[in-house]
């Protein structure tokens, strides 16, 4: 596998189905075909509370990240520090 396609492939695995499915974010399906295919879509009340909850898992992910930055750069800092306090004497 081309480093593109490692990219643009998602291993998905449904454990209910125990099947892997592959998907590719560069396929364009034209719409007359789309259309032309019934898609079943859950109810509108569950689609809002898949929503929700991958908002919610998504600020999770965000803030998660965040602090995970700040602490790489907390550690980045450590070695200057360390030595800053064993020339002043702190160590």
């Amino acid at each position: 596998m081309s480093r593109n396609e490692a990219q643009t492939r998602f291993d998905l695995v449904d454990p209910a189905l125990e099947t892997r499915v592959w998907l590719r974010s560069d396929i364009r399906i034209d719409g007359k075909v789309l259309g032309a295919e019934h898609v079943p879509l859950p109810p509108v009340s569950e689609q809002h509370a898949i929503t929700a909850r991958l908002d919610t898992e998504l600020n999770a992910a965000r803030t998660l990240a965040e602090r995970l930055e700040a602490r790489l750069a907390e550690i980045e800092l450590l070695p200057a520090t360390l030595l800053r306090a064993a020339f002043d004497g702190k160590c």
